[in-house]
């Protein structure tokens, strides 16, 4: 690694990145051994709607007005919680939750 990837910030939120969804990991594994994968699902969007609205709030609540980029995001959202959604399910099926994560990572 250069000295110059330490001072980029794309590798800073590269490492955030892999932390939280490490922790994002051992937690949707957690919970799914406790309530089925629908309501994983529903507290994990409930658990997103907070840093959605800091996010927001951090931009003095102004909106996106770019249709195009509207659209992928909210396909984004969609896609992204229906793969939660089976992640969700899959940890619930007693499954090894390494091989479990590595499959649905690639």
């Amino acid at each position: 690694m250069t000295l110059n990837a330490l001072r980029s910030k794309w590798f800073w939120y590269s490492l955030l990145c892999v932390v939280c969804w490490g922790g994002w990991t051992i937690f949707a594994k957690l919970g799914s051994s406790q309530i089925p994968p629908e309501g994983s699902q529903f507290l994990s969007a409930c658990g997103a709607s907070p840093v959605a609205l800091v996010l927001l709030a951090s931009r003095r609540f102004k909106l996106e007005k770019n249709l195009r980029g509207i659209f992928y995001s909210v396909a984004n959202g969609v896609l992204s919680a229906i793969g939660s959604w089976a992640l969700f399910a899959a940890y619930r099926t007693g499954g090894n939750t390494s091989v479990i994560t590595a499959g649905t990572a690639m």
